[in-house]
């Protein structure tokens, strides 16, 4: 009697994609039918049964969108779990899980090992560890879950530490993207590494014409620049920041944008350049007249900067064309 009361341990296998959507479909519930829900359901939990479940009860009794990654819900009860996994784990493993967490979607064998400053071989053993407890599949955690739950087992001072390895490692990569270098300098607390790397995401943006994306990463730039007290940087990003918007919403969003870069320009250099953007865009909104005006300051003040000049004297020739002086407007671009 005693025996047969006894709990009895049943190891489930992942579910498949395909059979993640077949649990949704089976709840009945028209809300989960939407294709997306079981990707990323499926990427969440990784398929496992209690995971997938405890995801999507926490999820429909709070009304949580699943659709979205960025939403689905964590519970209290798997955190614990998972966390208390992870710890287990022996040292060797954790040591390369840490590295591993922080990595994210940079981190590889490859990698790994340099970072680790190992040869490949030597972790090989504790590798074959977490892929066995089914922490990782090949190069990646085995779930977003996993994942969420490694990087929380790594002290806070740890994390900033092997962010700034990171960051250095990819930096010494030819094709690395800029943006993921920005990420680890930032996340590691190295601003002013951060805003340069952000900076050049930016210009990398730029070239394929991604001009909102482009604006946001001089934002980060700025933001770091600002937090390492980089004046002479921070000033930098907000005026290119200003001419994207300029390209991608118009004279307006530049204007508005325009006196928080004023105000940290001190050299008469970088006075000049915010004249020339106020210039193009008060050209742009059709008020020719303070153009021309700003355009005749900026003429006096560009004779120092001949490579700045050039701009100034057709930002002039513009302007007084619109105001229906073209004879005028010929002689200032000679």
């Amino acid at each position: 009697m005693v025996d047969s009361q006894r709990p009895t341990r049943i190891e489930l296998e992942p579910l498949a994609p395909s059979e993640v959507r077949d649990l949704l479909a089976s709840l009945a519930l028209p809300s989960l039918l939407d294709e997306r829900i079981a990707e990323q359901l499926y990427r969440h939990a990784g398929g496992q049964p209690l995971y997938t479940l405890a995801t999507l009860q926490h999820a429909v009794a709070g009304g949580v969108p699943l659709a979205d990654a960025r939403t689905l819900p964590l519970p209290a009860s798997l955190e614990v779990l998972l966390e208390d996994r992870l710890r287990e784990l022996p040292e060797a493993a954790i040591e390369l899980l840490h590295a591993l967490a922080v990595g994210g979607t940079d981190a590889s064998v490859d990698r790994v090992a340099r970072l680790l400053a190992r040869p490949l071989g030597a972790l090989r053993e504790a590798w074959a560890v977490l892929e066995a407890r089914n922490v990782l599949r090949g190069e990646v955690f085995s779930h977003d879950l996993m994942h969420e739950a490694a990087l929380r087992t790594v002290p806070v001072g740890f994390q900033q530490e092997l962010h700034r390895r990171w960051a250095a490692l990819l930096s010494q990569e030819r094709g690395a993207a800029p943006g993921r270098v920005a990420l680890h300098w930032e996340r590691g607390q190295r601003w002013s590494e951060a805003g340069s790397a952000w900076h050049a995401a930016a210009m990398a943006a730029r070239r394929t014409g991604r001009l909102a994306e482009q604006a946001q990463l001089l934002s980060n730039a700025a933001r770091c620049h600002a937090q390492a007290k980089d004046r002479a940087p921070r000033f930098e990003a907000l005026l290119a920041r200003l001419e994207a918007l300029h390209l991608q919403h118009g004279a307006a969003a530049a204007m508005a944008a325009w006196p928080e870069v004023h105000a940290l320009a001190e050299t008469s250099e970088e006075h000049l350049r915010c004249r020339i953007a106020r210039t193009e865009a008060l050209i742009d909104l059709g008020r020719s007249g303070e153009a021309q005006a700003e355009s005749l300051q900026a003429l006096h003040e560009s004779q120092r900067y001949p490579g700045l000049a050039a701009e100034v004297q057709a930002q002039r020739a513009i302007a007084m064309a619109h105001l229906g002086q073209p004879e005028e407007a010929l002689a200032s671009a000679e």
